[in-house]
């Protein structure tokens, strides 16, 4: 029989962390590689996505493309000798080399059915189609504010949750307890009438507990939390470019005196498409070929910077 492999050993995964930590201290908070913040990355990455819009060559995978761009930051074009001009993305093409202004000048790119291709160089072989200057992708900021969302979303699920039932119940013995204990979780479960014995009454009918009841009105704050949320939704679509309004405003002001922010919402997006723009010049120069089929640029056009969050809505809803 083999022997269990011990702790030390590494690599070891989440669970394995975690049910180790467990037997010495109570399990730490996690807000990453929860199911709940993938979700919300999820969510989030669907919606920076939807900020441009991209012409692309039919023979392309257009979902390939596209989460390769924004989750690894670039695409590599380069022609290959069975499938033509192709698109490859990481962790497919990888960067190397450095020019004179500390540039990559070779892609690396790996692909099972790409055997003639090794290391096409930049704009001679291959060309590369970056979203940020920096060639990174903007997965950080996706899950900056998943995980907020994802801890918010959690406080707002425990807060309902003990906003049915919030005592602290104090009885005199172990068969008390484990009767409380059945009667909490049918109540938590949702039945309007939990029937119970005469075990946690004397015998003139006095209940043999103290309750240690606390003020569930001014514990309840699940409205807040998802206010919360929704601030993180905005602020994140101001983040990377989808137009919204400014939701947090005070009340009795009205939309014309509350400028857009339109300014914000549009800086980092222009910024992304003047790179992919630029760089696809660049294919194009290459490739003439695919003049016309490649091209990119914003979903909601024509939006004035300087709008009110009024004309913004009316735009969005045309």
């Amino acid at each position: 029989m083999s022997k269990a492999r011990p702790f030390s050993v590494l690599p070891k995964t989440y669970e394995q962390e975690n049910r180790y930590n467990s037997n010495f201290h109570p399990s730490e908070f996690h807000a990453e590689k929860t199911g709940l913040t993938r979700y919300f990355e999820k969510y989030l990455l669907q919606k920076a996505i939807s900020v441009f819009e991209f012409t692309l060559p039919e023979e392309w995978s257009y979902t390939y493309f596209l989460y390769g761009l924004f989750c690894g930051g670039y695409a590599v074009i380069t022609k290959s000798r069975d499938f033509g001009i192709i698109a490859q993305c990481p962790p497919n093409a990888r960067l190397y080399g450095m020019d004179l202004y500390y540039q990559p000048t070779n892609a690396i790119i790996t692909n099972h059915l790409l055997p003639d291709i090794n290391t096409p160089r930049l704009h001679e072989e291959c060309e590369i189609i970056k979203l940020q200057p920096d060639y990174t992708g903007i997965m950080d900021i996706i899950s900056y504010y998943a995980e907020l969302m994802s801890v918010a979303s959690q406080t707002a699920s425990v807060n309902i949750a003990n906003s049915k039932l919030s005592y602290i119940i104090a009885v005199d013995n172990k068969s008390s307890a484990e009767t409380f204990k059945k009667v909490t979780d049918e109540i938590l479960s949702g039945k309007p009438a939990v029937v119970t014995g005469k075990k946690l009454f004397n015998q003139d009918g006095r209940p043999l507990w103290e309750t240690f009841a606390q003020n569930l009105q001014s514990n309840f704050i699940a409205p807040e939390l998802f206010e919360v949320i929704a601030t993180l939704d905005a602020d994140f679509c101001t983040e990377v470019g989808v137009p919204n309004v400014n939701i947090a405003k005070a009340s009795g002001v009205s939309d014309a005196e509350v400028m857009s922010n339109n300014v914000d919402t549009y800086s980092k997006a222009s910024l992304w498409l003047e790179s992919m723009k630029k760089d696809i010049e660049k294919v194009i120069k290459l490739y003439p070929e695919l003049q016309g089929q490649l091209d990119v640029d914003f979903r909601w056009k024509g939006v004035d910077v300087n709008a009110t969050d009024s004309e913004i809505i009316n735009t969005r809803s045309i």
